[in-house]
């Protein structure tokens, strides 16, 4: 008997753009400690060297060490929620804002208060230093965004000009005297802190939730609603994109991989990583509940997320394995020279015999019920759910073969209404794919003439299965029909364009030979 030819299955490429090397550097971290607050968890920063971060929540200012994830120091001197705990650049200082209206300064090392500014009427929600060090700019619920010097303990200016809750504010990174706040008035305004004026104004279109200076300081971020905006404030506060990758109210902004990518946080518990370049989004992080706050150490090496039930998630990058020089390779192989003699077993009659024998050939459930000439089960094995989903190219080889075989119809023929449901379901999605629509086509003929004489006689399973498929099939029309007169319209164009093209090049020794025969008269005369 002759070897059975298995069933042909053509090999597609995966579908997708498959992993980009930024996602495998952002999957490319070890699964998170997970720390819960009393509060939510308002705002996470880390220092500029990335010893420490800090956390704040309810009443607290925790600093962690990113070395083992343990807490270093609790700053407690608040009398209510704390919100927005910022180091300054050197890590020696950090500032906070408070629900009592007071922004506190504190010494890191030691957990000393060394400052607390009088001055606002109502809660103080975000501060920053600015990029000298040597003031602090915080934003309040008063509509005011403050001024104040460190040294003196003095405010220096009351910047006026929003009309409703200013809670997002930052510092230039790149200069000491711009500082830019965002509020409920849909404003994002720049202040001059040399004079205290507002030199630019953009309009958010929402309330503000947060805003961010890059790095450079020619750029501003802003963050409200489900929209993230980008602003060149050296074009005069032009908006350069609009980000809509959130389905929920973007709550926190900041930057990585030094100052490549820019990191937006939502509360649709996800986190978007957007490339400063194109402004495309290369990877996304989920996270279990609402993201309120977000920070990412100056190396990438680790992630801290706060969110709203209290839950701070952080996460530390898996260390680089340790590859094998190519010099160590070959020295834990064992080679032999070719002067060396190995001894070979002496193999027997019936070693020889049992190795000569034919392999028993390996065949897919599918291959033997067709060897069998079990078209019905041949049909049932590729309909498999698991088939179905992950290998739908073994099912339409199948179905192929068997329209090859002229047997279709014999295993369509008979089944139960479930069976004709599952038949119908995977022919009316796989439909639509160009490789797989000549072979479903005539599937669903096939299973259309076998199941005709019994639409309508009771048995509403069956029925619903064969309306889900002219339904698919009807789609499939009208969208072959729409690229048909594309086509049409494309092909009308490229004639037009060739026409033209052609009746130029016409013209053009006509025209050429008429002036030179004007030249030649007027030369002879």
């Amino acid at each position: 008997m002759g070897e059975f030819k298995k069933t042909l299955v053509k090999q597609y490429p995966r579908q997708g753009t498959g992993l980009t090397p930024d996602n495998i550097y952002w999957k490319n971290f070890k699964f998170p400690i997970t720390v819960q607050e009393f509060g939510c968890a308002d705002f996470v920063h880390f220092s500029s060297d990335g010893d420490y971060f800090a956390v704040t929540a309810s009443a607290r200012v925790k600093v962690y060490t990113c070395i083992n994830n343990e807490i270093s120091k609790g700053l407690s001197k608040f009398s209510k929620t704390a919100f927005g705990g910022r180091f300054r650049k050197d890590g020696r200082l950090l500032c906070a804002g408070s629900e009592d209206t007071n922004v506190r300064v504190f010494d890191v090392n030691n957990k000393h208060l060394l400052r607390e500014f009088k001055g606002h009427d109502r809660p103080v929600h975000r501060c920053d230093f600015t990029a000298d060090g040597f003031r602090v700019a915080s934003f309040s619920d008063d509509r005011t965004v403050a001024l104040w010097d460190v040294g003196g303990e003095a405010r220096l200016h009351a910047l006026e000009g929003h009309t409703d809750y200013v809670r997002a504010g930052a510092c230039s990174p790149a200069s000491a005297d711009v500082v830019v706040s965002g509020g409920y008035d849909h404003a994002v305004r720049v202040w001059d802190a040399r004079t205290g004026t507002c030199t630019e104004k953009m309009d958010h279109g929402g309330p503000v939730e947060a805003v961010l200076v890059l790095p450079t300081g020619g750029l501003v971020v802003s963050a409200g609603g489900t929209e993230v905006r980008v602003w060149d404030l050296l074009a005069g506060g032009r908006l350069l994109t609009r980000l809509c990758h959130h389905t929920k109210t973007v709550t926190c902004l900041t930057v990585c991989s030094e100052g490549r990518r820019l990191v937006t946080g939502s509360l649709d518990r996800r986190l978007k990583i957007i490339d400063t370049a194109s402004y495309q989004p290369v990877h996304t992080l989920e996270y279990p509940s609402p993201i309120l706050s977000v920070g990412i150490a100056p190396d990438d090496s680790k992630i801290v997320v706060g969110m709203s039930d209290g839950l701070v998630s952080i996460q530390d990058r898996k260390p680089e394995p340790e590859g094998e020089t190519a010099e160590r390779r070959p020295a834990r192989r064992a080679f032999r020279h070719k002067t060396d003699t190995v001894s070979q077993p002496v193999r027997s009659e019936e070693d020889e015999k049992a190795s000569a024998a034919p392999i028993r050939q390996q065949l897919d459930n599918y291959d033997r019920h067709l060897r069998r000439f079990e078209f019905s089960r041949a049909l049932d094995a590729v309909m498999e759910r698991q088939v179905t989903r992950k290998q739908p190219e073994r099912a339409v080889a199948v179905m192929q073969e068997l329209l090859r075989r002229g047997a279709l119809s014999a295993a369509v023929a008979g089944r139960p209404a479930l069976s004709v449901r599952k038949l119908c379901t995977f022919v009316g999605k796989h439909l639509s794919q160009p490789r797989f629509s000549l072979t479903l086509l005539d599937a669903a003929e096939v299973i259309v003439e076998a199941y005709s004489d019994r639409v309508g006689r009771g048995d509403p399973d069956l029925d619903l299965a064969l309306d889900g498929l002219r339904a698919a099939v009807e789609k499939h029309s009208e969208y072959l029909e729409s690229l048909y007169a594309l086509q049409g319209g494309l092909d009308m164009l490229l004639a037009a364009a060739a026409a033209g093209d052609g009746k130029k090049l016409a013209e053009t020794p006509a025209v050429e030979s008429s002036e030179k025969m004007e030249v030649e008269a007027v030369t002879a005369s």
